[in-house]
């Protein structure tokens, strides 16, 4: 044999020795113990179920000994004391399960041999029939009480150690009656061990179902625990919240005004000064008072010995969120400009608010200021040039206390940009705005200076109609994209409300919309592009998209972007030097003929062309419009240069008031 052969034999050998060693071991720490694992109290029974066992052991002991005396021929003495100890393995199985089954097993080799010996004395003796036909190497009275102990012992120990159990006593029975052996008895290695696996089953199978009602009941004691804990440290952060938003702020306005009001009065006396002084002591002494007892109410445990503390030693040692006195430390996690463009975006909107209220902005109220979210589906911070970000070389954003950040261009920035914005959308995509100063020459050489003129006419069917006869088709991205919506909206529907799976079902509607939008604002802004280059003078409608959004048409009026669209030409124009014309929606661009300029009356949506009374001129609804559009702006022009819209003309005396009718809305 080569040594190669040799040392892998030899390595063979030892990885065979080392786990039969550690199978041995394992043996040894389950079975040879004497730990007391006791039957549970039942809570009906009670004490019955013990009853049993023991009436069942000592009927266990009066048949072993009768059997075994009777019909084994054994003394009075080892018969007693065999079925004694197999009745005792019963009893001693109700509290040390595994010294009963060695107790019980003994007792069966014991009596086996004992009765081995009698088979094989009978057998030479011909003139003695009683010892044929014995029962061995089991007994009834043995397989009852082995049966027994089996149960008992599956009941209260692990899985494991009950097959090791089986599979020991399946071993002994083996050896006593297939290796040793005897004459003329009847077997019942077999039934016996048959009978052992049934039971042993069922315990384990018992065993189980205990143990799993037991960790279900636990699960669920622990579940409401922690649900009334939730709730009421919910509860108590509610309050914590209407508290601070009520009394903080009032509390904060008395304490500015009781500082401010002593400048606002030439030479106030010192009395004044002192009680102001002392209001404002008051204001302060009050937040901080507020603040502890904010602390304490976020908390987890507010009963804590430490939880009601001096306030600015940190109150709460448990609060789960920052408290007031410690949210400049929280504050101090993010950047310092970035708070500062929340202090300036807080003054726009408040600035903005107030000049609505008095009616000197321009454009639809707006309402007060509302408190970020982080449950908001839209959220931003800014970065200036003060906060000291930068490009790195590599083509990373670094953005200061987050670092540098990997980003995906989609294009080269044409001058260094001044500030950057970082927005988060509702599908959790990450966006850097950034700010840039624009060439104006260079945007001249883009788009150099042209002599077309366009009106534009908005549509469901087409999108747009030119005023050229061009029609653009209306994309409808969000109907095509329904049945993909709709099937991620039912996914979301179903999840449970606060679960992690309904926030991906969340995320998926998010993400869904969220391609729809793209898809769309890229095409207006290819189309805004597009129209923009070509055109110097550019007329649309000022349509009411808000009212025609409370018609059935809301759908689709939305999935046009209409709004969306104007708003890119507006600013467009105004980058590239173009003239954008908006007219009146109450201009009758529909009912008017464009070739002699007669006005024929509203018509239905179903008409798409339509034929002048006056001239015979056969319109395309859109294209008409879309002319007029154009001449209602000023746009369009005569063979001679002269423009086509004539000038204001006074109204004739017949033609003025209203002649006793109500008053209609009319074209300007």
């Amino acid at each position: 044999m080569s040594r190669v052969g040799r040392v892998t034999e030899t390595g063979i050998q030892r990885a065979f020795t080392s786990r039969v060693l550690r199978w041995l071991r394992v043996l040894r720490d389950d079975l040879w113990t004497a730990r007391a694992d006791p039957l549970p109290v039942s809570v009906w029974l009670r004490w019955l179920p013990h009853g049993l066992v023991c009436l069942a052991a000592f009927g266990i002991t009066l048949g072993g000994v009768a059997q075994l005396n009777d019909n084994g021929k054994l003394s009075v003495g080892p018969a007693f004391l065999i079925g004694l100890a197999q009745g005792g393995a019963v009893v001693l199985a109700l509290g040390r399960p595994v010294p009963a089954w060695w107790l019980s097993t003994v007792a069966m080799v014991v009596g086996a041999v004992a009765v081995r010996a009698q088979l094989m004395a009978g057998w030479n003796m011909a003139e003695d029939e009683t010892a044929h036909g014995f029962t061995w190497p089991w007994t009834a009275a043995g397989i009852i009480a082995q049966l027994l102990v089996l149960l008992l012992l599956a009941l209260r120990v692990r899985t494991r150690v009950s097959v090791e159990a089986l599979a020991l006593t399946a071993l002994v029975t083996y050896a006593l009656q297939g290796l040793w052996g005897a004459k003329d008895y009847t077997p019942t290695g077999v039934v016996a061990i048959a009978l052992s696996a049934v039971v042993v089953t069922l315990g384990i199978a018992l065993r189980g179902r205990r143990e799993a009602r037991a960790e279900l009941g636990r699960q669920t004691t622990l579940t409401a625990e922690e649900r009334a804990r939730r709730t009421l440290l919910e509860e108590r952060s509610r309050i914590a919240r209407e508290l601070h938003d009520v009394v903080a702020h009032h509390m904060s306005v008395i304490s500015i005004q009781a500082q401010v009001a002593p400048h606002l009065v030439a030479n106030p006396p010192e009395e004044l000064k002192e009680n102001l002084a002392g209001i404002r002591q008051n204001a302060i002494e009050a937040l901080a008072e507020l603040r502890r007892v904010l602390g304490v109410l976020r908390s987890e445990h507010p009963d804590a010995p430490d939880a009601l503390d001096e306030p600015g030693t940190g109150t709460a040692p448990h609060t789960p969120q920052p408290t007031l006195d410690r949210i400049a430390s929280w504050l101090g996690e993010v950047s310092a400009v970035v708070l500062q463009q929340s202090l300036r975006d807080a003054e726009t909107a408040y600035r903005n608010f107030f000049a609505s209220l008095k009616g000197t902005r321009k454009g639809p109220r707006t309402g007060p200021p509302r408190f970020k979210s982080r449950k908001d589906a839209r959220q931003s911070i800014r970065f200036t040039a003060n906060a000291r970000w930068n490009i790195t070389g590599s083509g990373r954003l670094s953005l200061p206390k987050i670092g540098a950040v990997k980003v995906k261009w989609s294009r080269t920035l044409p001058t260094t940009p001044t500030s950057v914005t970082v927005i988060k959308d509702a599908a959790g995509r990450y966006v850097a705005s950034f700010v840039i100063d624009t060439d104006p020459a260079a945007d001249a050489t883009r788009m150099p200076e042209t002599e077309r003129t366009i009106g534009i006419d908005l549509g469901l069917t087409h999108f747009a109609v030119l005023s050229d006869g061009t029609k653009i088709d209306s994309p409808r991205f969000l109907r095509r994209a329904e049945k993909k919506l709709k099937k991620a909206q039912k996914e979301l529907s179903r999840k449970q409300k606060g679960s992690k799976n309904r926030a991906k079902a969340r995320l998926k509607v998010a993400r869904a919309h969220a391609k729809v939008t793209d898809a769309r604002r890229e095409f207006h802004h290819q189309l805004s592009t597009k129209l923009i280059s070509e055109n110097q003078g550019i007329a649309v409608e000022d349509l009411s998209v808000k009212a025609l959004a409370r018609t059935r048409l809301a759908k689709s009026v939305h999935d046009a972007g209409w709004s969306s669209f104007i708003g890119m030409l507006e600013y467009k124009a105004q980058r590239y030097g173009r003239t954008l014309v908006t007219i009146g929606r109450f201009t009758p661009t529909s009912q008017t003929c464009s070739t002699c300029g007669v006005k024929d009356g509203p018509k239905p949506l179903n008409v798409r062309e339509w034929t002048c009374t006056a001239c015979g001129t056969v319109h395309d609804r859109d294209t008409n419009a879309a002319i007029n559009v154009k001449t209602a702006a000023g746009l369009a022009v005569t063979a001679c240069g002269a423009p086509v819209r004539p000038g204001a003309i006074p109204a004739q005396r017949e033609e003025t008031g209203s002649h006793g009718f109500l008053t209609e809305p009319r074209a300007a």
